[in-house]
């Protein structure tokens, strides 16, 4: 994998110069335990089930040339502006790439990430070129695809199932909005059945939803509204969950239970990497 910007989009982003270019990442779990007394070991709060990512910390360090020590000096300016200096109002992105699949909408990924360190080795007799390494703090420490990938179909009353799908190689956290058209919406569940028995993650709001009026449950930002009025309240995990809904690696089928007459569906996800 090639990391090779950093911006709030692709296109505005910051270009990684490619000469002598290296990528230093590491993906890494986090544990979740807690000494107990004066025992020995450790009490293991996950149990038997895997850890979640830890924050990451990827170092890019790539060589600067130029005509003349002006134009190294101004690459150095550039690349410090565009990731030591980026502006807080947009939140930026490391982007990247696999070897040779062309870096196309479809098959880019990115972090979130912020700019935490930037060294540039002044060399006596190095007129031309530069070594720069610049490091950055992601907190998610997950990879999402930059295409957004979009479900949208409209149902009449009871179980309805269909499959959304997560081409990458974690669980991804999926958004599920559902708007009643002719009829109140006084029961909703949806369940990811892809696997039984109680390895699958659902959730069920038993709030009045009015016809026309959208209820949002974002697994992604931890959000749930009724319309626009937050409805905390009305919206039931399953038992031991704590992401709302995800969807495994591959084909998912997703049931969603509901009254209205008619009712529409919209999910919308980012495939998930552990890179």
């Amino acid at each position: 994998m090639i990391i090779a910007r950093y911006g709030a989009t692709w296109v505005s982003s910051y270009t990684f110069g490619t000469y002598q270019a290296a990528d230093n990442w590491q993906a890494q779990l986090l544990p979740v335990t807690q000494q107990v007394g004066g025992a020995g070991g450790v009490f293991d709060f996950f149990g038997d089930e895997q850890y979640p990512p830890a924050p990451l910390s990827v170092t890019k360090a790539f060589t600067v040339r130029g005509s003349d020590y002006n134009d190294v000096d101004d690459e150095i300016d550039a690349a410090r502006a565009w990731t030591l200096g980026y502006p807080s109002s947009y939140e930026p992105k490391l982007f990247a790439h696999n070897r040779g699949d062309g870096a196309t909408a479809a098959t880019r990924i990115y972090t979130p990430a912020k700019c935490i360190a930037f060294k540039a080795n002044e060399m006596t007799g190095k007129y031309l070129t530069q070594r720069v390494e610049i490091k950055f703090y992601c907190p998610d420490g997950l990879w999402y695809g930059e295409t957004e990938q979009l479900y949208d179909h409209t149902f009449s009353s009871g179980a309805n199932t269909f499959t959304l799908t997560n081409a990458g190689n974690y669980p991804a956290l999926v958004n599920v909005w559902i708007t009643p058209y002719t009829t109140n919406m006084t029961s909703c569940k949806v369940e990811n059945l892809t696997y039984g028995g109680g390895a699958n993650p659902e959730w069920t709001f038993t709030g009045t939803v009015l016809p026309s009026v959208t209820l949002r449950v974002n697994a992604c930002t931890y959000h749930c509204a009724n319309g626009f009025v937050e409805a905390y309240a009305d919206l039931t995990l399953g038992t031991g969950q704590i992401p709302w809904l995800w969807l495994w690696p591959g084909n998912n089928s997703i049931r969603v239970t509901a009254n209205p007459t008619s009712y529409r569906v919209y999910a919308y996800w980012n495939d998930t990497y552990l890179k």
